[in-house]
């Protein structure tokens, strides 16, 4: 089985690497990528992240970069994911989506949420993939990051918890512009349980409907076109216009579905990162 990853997923993570002032056009020279922009079911091997933060790291050398680079990841450049949860109506609807996505199609699932009386804790658990602290703490700031971004009032935070060591006093603190715990189990954010009512900014209830067909295998054109309140030809149109189609669409999910389903490489717990 090869290994790789969906190439939306790289080119969001170049994205937050380029705004962070990182030479991308090295690291596509390095790596062997095209200038161009990839189609929805394009899928690049997973050494890539490897030259990437190689190159990144090698440019910009701090323990902070990982979470830099991750904060600065633009809304809507993982795809899928992003407007999944976007759409919902509140915080709370937003992370479960995403939850609920990421179990779908994950052999191992490395996102959970726990919600108990005092706390509600997103957590991220990569401790077995390769390039652990940087896939976490770049996923951890890239979520707090869409979190507030889509959020419609202030967004409390506890705490976001960390895997590795202080690295320097007060550094990664300000960098999420939370407070940080070391030496934690798992990587995570923390909130007051009254964050998930909070409303989004960027509630599609329409939009949501549509996007949640995916993960529930329900969708076919028709259905997708109709939660979309378009006709099936238009959303043939817009797709076509965006160089793909609705069965790439599709059997980019099933296929992500599948082979993360029967894979047992740990790398494959999820395709957000």
């Amino acid at each position: 089985m090869t290994d790789d990853v969906p190439a939306q997923t790289v080119e969001a993570v170049l994205a937050g690497m380029a705004a962070r002032g990182v030479d991308v056009a090295a690291i596509r020279c390095q790596a062997g990528l095209p200038p161009e922009p990839p189609t929805l079911d394009t899928r690049w091997p997973w050494m890539v992240f490897g030259v990437a933060w190689e190159q990144c790291l090698r440019q910009f050398p701090s323990p902070m970069t990982p979470a830099e680079v991750g904060l600065l990841v633009p809304f809507g450049a993982i795809g899928m994911i992003d407007y999944l949860a976007g759409s919902a109506e509140t915080i709370g609807g937003a992370l479960r989506s995403l939850v609920a996505h990421i179990q779908s199609v994950a052999a191992q699932p490395t996102i959970s949420l726990v919600e108990v009386k005092d706390e509600v804790r997103f957590g991220v658990d990569v401790t077995s993939m390769p390039m652990g602290w940087i896939t976490e703490e770049f996923t951890l700031a890239m979520a707090l990051k869409s979190l507030r971004y889509v959020a419609a009032a202030p967004l409390p935070i506890l705490d976001v918890c960390v895997t590795r060591a202080d690295p320097a006093p007060g550094a990664l603190s300000a960098t999420f512009d939370a407070p940080v715990r070391f030496d934690r189990p798992i990587g995570a954010l923390r909130f007051l349980p009254a964050v998930l009512s909070v409303p989004l900014r960027t509630a599609d209830p329409q939009l949501h409907r549509a996007m949640d067909l995916l993960p529930r295998g329900e969708a076919d054109a028709a259905a997708m076109a109709r939660a979309l309140g378009m006709s099936e030809r238009t959303m043939h149109r817009r797709l076509h216009e965006r160089q793909t189609s609705w069965r790439a669409v599709l059997d980019a999910f099933r296929c992500e579905a599948q082979r993360s389903g029967s894979a047992g490489d740990p790398r494959r717990g999820a395709t957000l990162f």
